[in-house]
């Protein structure tokens, strides 16, 4: 597993605010392109569809530029820390013969929305709240091992979580379709496992060539601000840089904190057991 980047060159990166009065900062000079590898598949790579269809008159060059999501790399440094305590705090062996298979653990997921969201609005309102209480009890805890991915258009979906030993993580963006009906992402379903350790040394790894990285360019800006028409805050920015780069060891020591205890996956298990009981449930086909 690793965490690829390319920060965009300071120059070419659009600025914020209005027109008139354009503006950069430590997220912003971010801007550029991400993508995470497991194993042979490349997550947030576009489809050959996808890419010849936006950019049909591209150079080769070009097109391998734009293979991958554009954004600014920071979201997804902040967003793999944010889980990655969750992410090692390992599922009870109950939980790990749950998803398992993880085909037959994503349609029963999904079974559980429509359970939830009672599309033939028969329920009452009260009903309903009981059942999102129900929901949230049994299912909180997988959402939360999901990466977050709202900002990108197209988002796949991409969750991971750990046995104790291993990290799994399965991505599904089998609905993530342009207008077209053509699908966005270049690998639309699989799964991998990797050691634990690998998965910790990926995310240190990035963290480490980020931070390092965007010291670089905030250096740069201190010493030389290539471009006085857009305002910078030095200062901030000097300031911000220093609070990011404590932020790795923060989430490091969040793990023993995140730990759920063997009386909350229990609760979970039995949220689990009233829905699969729930006649309105089983009657879903």
């Amino acid at each position: 597993m690793f965490f690829h980047f390319q920060l965009n060159p300071i120059a070419e990166i659009k600025p914020w605010g209005k027109k008139d009065e354009p503006v950069l900062h430590w997220f912003g000079l971010s801007d550029g392109q991400y993508w995470i590898q497991i194993g042979e598949t490349e997550l947030f790579r576009y489809s050959n569809m996808f890419l010849e269809a936006y950019y049909p008159q591209s150079s080769v060059a070009v097109c391998t530029l734009q293979s991958y999501v554009d954004y600014y790399v920071v979201r997804l440094w902040e967003d793999i820390l944010a889980i990655m305590p969750t992410i090692l705090d390992p599922l009870p062996t109950s939980l790990v013969q749950r998803v398992e298979p993880i085909d037959k653990w994503l349609q029963w997921c999904e079974k559980v929305r429509n359970w939830l969201d009672d599309p033939q609005e028969l329920c009452s309102e009260e009903t309903l709240d009981t059942r999102l209480d129900i929901y949230n009890k049994a299912l909180l805890w997988w959402e939360n091992r999901q990466l977050y991915t709202g900002p990108i258009n197209f988002e796949p979906g991409i969750f991971f979580w750990s046995d104790g030993q291993f990290v799994h993580c399965v991505w599904d963006s089998r609905d993530s379709k342009s207008k077209d009906k053509f699908l966005i992402w270049a690998s639309v379903y699989g799964t991998e496992v990797v050691p634990m350790t690998t998965f910790i040394e990926a995310v240190t790894s990035f963290n480490g060539r980020f931070i390092s990285a965007m010291a670089e360019r905030v250096d740069t800006a201190l010493v030389d601000w290539s471009r006085p028409e857009i305002q910078l805050d030095l200062g901030q920015l000097a300031d911000e840089h220093l609070q990011r780069s404590e932020h790795f060891a923060k989430c490091i020591a969040e793990i023993p904190v995140r730990a759920k205890s063997a009386t909350e996956w229990e609760s979970i298990l039995e949220a689990i057991s009233v829905i699969e009981n729930d006649p309105d449930f089983l009657a879903i086909s």
